[in-house]
């Protein structure tokens, strides 16, 4: 019996004509490591057998597939039988992408609908570029306190229209009438966000880091600046029964400054909390370490830490505007048990 020939070698030439590639690519692949050829000949030419091949077509496979060349080579030299865990995350990419996707479909159906001046069409795609860059898909096709044009809601205007009305006319932020101004805020804009101190921070960063938004709304960062004094001052004053003189009028002093600075802190603890770091976590306890810095730049001592705490646990309107979870704070104390302190 006349024994079989061995399998016949492609050249790179050969090869790239069978498999409808180029020799370019073929070569990019032997440098990158991902298919190197098994053979050369005594000329030194790149010669591929049917192993190679083999592995050319699950290449072709996965790429067909849109993954890329570096999870590609990963996947076949580490875990060649096992490609459910690799497939299931590029699964879940796609889901994002084709949710981002179906959200910028629905945006622009949203302004086709639309009939308007040419400001009212720029408004309303400045919009919804803002709202794909800040904020959550969920939030995107009703972004808080907006019109598709980008203006604010009629309610919102004359919340803002009083606000402005009230600095203009050099009315101070400890006056009542600024005080109750912008508790009504702040309630409504909790409302608004539905409690979810992400959004509030996403919102936040939109018209802090867009000036044409906030030329645009009205809310310049003069009048945000005295919304969050006037804001701080409405909260001193439930404060106040609680604290000795001295300790009020530390707190006076110092807490209009830092009251800004809480939705940044708010929000990486509910990140922490979705995530589900525990409370002897390095991160988790990084974020406590924030959290009682930021409440040392306003308590006079101990004991005036001590009765901000119970002022509020106590008084109903220190829960208002503050974006605060019950999660959020059960990971603090429990993060705050360790160190053998209390919230």
């Amino acid at each position: 019996m006349t024994p079989a020939s061995p399998p016949a070698l492609l050249r790179v030439g050969e090869l790239a004509r069978r498999v409808h590639m180029t020799v370019r690519a073929l070569h990019h692949y032997d440098d990158i490591g991902l298919l190197r050829p098994r053979h050369r000949s005594a000329a030194g030419y790149r010669l591929y057998a049917q192993e190679d091949i083999a592995r050319l077509q699950h290449i072709q496979a996965l790429r067909s597939l849109g993954l890329g060349l570096a999870q590609i080579g990963r996947l076949l030299d580490e875990h060649p039988q096992d490609i459910a865990p690799l497939l299931r995350r590029h699964i879940q990419q796609l889901d994002k992408e084709i949710e981002r996707q179906r959200q910028m479909r629905d945006g622009l159906y949203s302004l086709l609908d639309t009939t308007g001046t040419s400001s009212d069409w720029h408004g309303r795609l400045e919009l919804i570029a803002l709202c794909n860059r800040y904020l959550a898909p969920q939030d995107k096709q009703a972004p808080p306190l907006l019109e598709a044009d980008g203006r604010l809601r009629a309610p919102w205007r004359r919340r803002l229209q009083g606000l402005e009305r009230l600095r203009l006319s050099g009315v101070p932020a400890d006056h009542p009438h600024a005080r109750r101004a912008a508790r009504r805020w702040m309630i409504a804009l909790e409302e608004e966000t539905r409690r979810d101190p992400a959004l509030f921070q996403q919102l936040r960063r939109m018209f802090k880091d867009e000036p044409a938004l906030g030329r645009r709304t009205g809310l310049s960062p003069e009048l945000d600046q005295y919304l969050l004094r006037a804001y701080a001052h409405h909260r001193l004053t439930l404060f106040q029964p609680y604290l000795s003189p001295e300790a009020f009028a530390y707190l006076s002093d110092h807490y209009p400054d830092a009251l800004p600075l809480w939705p940044d802190l708010m929000a990486d603890l509910l990140d922490a909390v979705q995530r589900g770091d525990a409370p002897a976590h390095p991160r988790t306890q990084a974020l406590l370490d924030r959290w009682l810095a930021l409440q040392q730049r306003y308590t006079l001592d101990a004991t005036a830490a001590k009765n901000l705490r119970l002022a509020q646990e106590t008084e109903p309107g220190l829960q208002e505007g503050t974006w605060l979870p019950p999660a959020v704070l059960r990971l603090l104390k429990d993060a705050l048990a360790l160190r053998s302190l209390d919230v």
